[in-house]
């Protein structure tokens, strides 16, 4: 799901298992990159803080998405599409 949410340019909130090592790590690494937050448990006041930086981890995914469409090009280029 976060692979998804990066790659269409939404910013996600993050709140992994602690039993979950692997959503740990995207978590951590999610927000990082500034990619969107992590937090330890859904509530009001985590959405509120990630909603307040929507447009600072929006504007951190756009150059993602261009990074995409250049490696997506190069593809279509080396397939002869």
């Amino acid at each position: 799901l976060l692979g998804e949410a990066v790659y269409l340019g939404k910013p996600a909130l993050a709140v992994p298992l602690r039993e979950h090592p692997e959503q740990q790590m995207n978590a951590h690494y999610l927000a990082a990159l500034m990619l969107g937050q992590r937090a330890d448990a859904f509530t009001a006041d985590a959405v509120g803080e990630f909603l307040d930086e929507l447009p600072c981890l929006s504007g951190m995914l756009a150059p993602s998405r261009e990074r995409n469409r250049a490696a997506f090009a190069a593809v279509d280029r080396w397939l002869g599409a």
